[in-house]
């Protein structure tokens, strides 16, 4: 999932540019877990990750992940949310 660069907020963090990343597609796919929408258009999502009470939400070009520090997300959600991996080129591939 490819993001420019990680702004960070009172609480939490906010990923600019972020492209492959649309909460419904991930909370909803069957492989996710304990993640409620809030929002009608399927665009902010609370869940409970490794003790944490998570929010993401979808703004723009921004995700928003709400309820994690800097070094959490830096430790363990960069990876839980595979931020690392180019799914613009697994959807290419996939076609």
């Amino acid at each position: 999932m490819d993001y420019k660069e990680g702004k960070v907020l009172e609480k939490g963090i906010a990923l600019k540019g972020v492209k492959h990343f649309h909460p419904q597609q991930i909370f909803e796919c069957g492989q996710c877990f304990r993640w409620t929408s809030l929002s009608e258009e399927k665009d902010h999502y609370l869940g409970v990750v490794a003790g944490k009470v998570v929010e993401v939400k979808l703004v723009e070009n921004e995700v928003v992940l709400l309820g994690i520090t800097e070094e959490e997300f830096q430790v363990f959600f960069k990876d839980y949310f595979d931020l690392s991996r180019d799914y613009g080129k697994v959807k290419r591939i996939l076609r």
